[in-house]
């Protein structure tokens, strides 16, 4: 179903819900021209405008990391996705923020998040990081519930029963 769309579309939301609430303007969805491949616009998930740092892009990626010895591999599979990014979308300004769906965060997602802070006086920092760590986990873990009736082959959220 729409359960994987509706996973990155809500992790995307709440980039964008943190960016205003701490007073950055941003835009979702925005078209990047200048990364149009051929017959592809190039469409990315938030962009905003930091007074340090200039324009910052995020581009979204929610990777299933569920394999054995996958907490070890997971560092390395973010990273890999992150310049698969990069190679698409060259230039400056871009944070791939991917994540595994067990909640781990790519290099690139914890830089975005200190580029953003960087611009916030001392005292507010560590309160907008928890704050963007707590609105991802929520829209990262609920989707993820919402998803597991499904992928144990029940017919809908909600209908499934216990059956031990």
């Amino acid at each position: 179903g729409g359960g994987v769309c509706r996973r990155h579309d809500h992790i995307r939301d709440a980039i964008h819900s943190w960016l205003e609430g701490l007073g950055h303007g941003s835009n979702t969805e925005q078209f990047m021209p200048e990364w149009d491949d051929g017959d592809t616009r190039a469409r990315l998930d938030v962009v905003t405008v930091n007074p340090r740092c200039g324009r910052l892009v995020v581009d979204v990626t929610l990777m299933d990391v569920v394999f054995p010895g996958a907490s070890v591999k997971a560092a390395k599979l973010l990273e890999r996705c992150e310049k698969a990014k990069h190679k698409r979308y060259p230039g400056k300004g871009l944070y791939p923020f991917v994540l595994d769906t067990r909640g781990r965060w790519g290099r690139e997602a914890r830089l975005f998040v200190r580029a953003v802070v960087s611009a916030l006086p001392d005292e507010q920092r560590i309160s907008a990081i928890k704050q963007i760590r707590r609105k991802v986990a929520i829209a990262l873990h609920t989707r993820v519930a919402e998803q597991m009736p499904s992928a144990a082959g029940c017919p809908g959220a909600g209908s499934c029963t216990n059956a031990s």
